[in-house]
């Protein structure tokens, strides 16, 4: 199962898109502990308390991050793929988070699937639009 959320960053080229999107705390953590290189691990603090384990399996600068990720409490991790594209003078940027459908419970925060575990699966996509305003918002 997948979550998608894409934006159009109409006043950044993709290398400053890109500078912004490596800043995670500028929009989708309070805290960072990785680096972006591929094969690190590390941790994030969501804006609501949330730990996330974190391992970087690609990156492709102004192109494409990858990250794994998993809260703190639960075993199974969810692939967050970012991926930036020129368009109209701007840059699209495009985050699919996505998990096995056996993991994801009929359960929902808002519109948002939540994994068997209780958390809130897809909080990459939720946070995108906060890129774009680059600033932080509690999810």
């Amino acid at each position: 199962m997948n979550v998608t959320r894409e934006i159009l960053l109409d006043d950044l080229d993709r290398d400053a898109a890109w500078e912004a999107l490596a800043d995670l705390r500028g929009w989708l953590c309070a805290g960072a502990d990785l680096e972006l290189a591929e094969g690190e691990r590390g941790w994030l603090w969501l804006h609501d308390g949330e730990e996330r384990d974190v391992e970087v399996e690609e990156v492709v600068p102004g192109e494409r991050l990858v990250l794994w990720w998993r809260a703190a409490s639960e075993d199974l991790r969810t692939r967050v793929c970012l991926t930036l594209e020129e368009e109209d003078g701007g840059t699209r940027v495009r985050v699919v988070e996505s998990a096995p459908v056996y993991a994801v419970s009929t359960q929902t925060i808002g519109t948002h699937p939540v994994l068997r575990g209780g958390h809130m699966y897809g909080p990459a996509a939720m946070a995108l639009p906060m890129l774009a305003a680059r600033t932080p918002v509690v999810l």
